[in-house]
């Protein structure tokens, strides 16, 4: 990546940073009171990092009903890397930049593979911009779906790591996308 890409991913960086500006600096207000983020993928997360603070592995979840398996659940995303910023962050603080973080990773997926398609650099901005703020990702964002953010912010790579001819590669990318946990 030459000093102009470098560039091109930080104002990348500050375009999803400005569109989300409501996200990051008020989580707790941020998004709409209703949509799955409060009533489904809360509670979730809620529970994996409290089960996670005590030192276990959140494998039933005792709270729903008379009780649901907990780590059988791909919407847990309790394998997913990026599922630890509930254990280090408050919960929609977590919530928060994991979408806003998946948004930046969705468009700079998104520039690699317009320049390894060789399109210009400014052709490949406008891919990374026109993916990372579109309206299909932004609307999962403000409807409270991190999981889909998550597994869509990795299309871009699936896509790098086919043309590159590396299975090693899709296999882990495709991994991760599953484990976001809305494959």
């Amino acid at each position: 990546m030459t000093r102009r890409d470098l560039i091109v991913v930080g104002a990348l960086a500050a375009a999803v940073l400005a569109l989300t500006a409501s996200v990051w600096a008020r989580p707790d207000r941020a998004f709409f009171n209703h949509g799955d983020l409060y009533s489904y993928h809360w509670p979730l997360r809620h529970h994996t990092a409290a089960a996670l603070i005590e030192g276990r592995l959140p494998f039933w979840n005792p709270y729903v009903l008379l009780g649901i398996p907990h780590a059988a659940n791909p919407q847990a995303a309790l394998f997913y890397p990026a599922s630890i910023l509930g254990f280090l962050l408050p919960i929609m603080t977590a919530l928060a930049w994991d979408q806003i973080l998946h948004l930046l990773w969705a468009g700079l997926g998104a520039f690699l593979l317009a320049r390894s398609a060789r399109l210009p650099r400014a052709a490949a901005a406008s891919l990374a911009v026109a993916y990372a703020l579109s309206p299909f990702l932004i609307y999962r964002v403000t409807a409270g779906i991190p999981t889909l953010v998550a597994a869509l912010s990795w299309a871009p790579w699936a896509w790098l790591a086919w043309l590159g001819g590396s299975p090693l590669l899709l296999a882990a990318v495709f991994s991760l996308q599953f484990f976001s946990g809305h494959p």
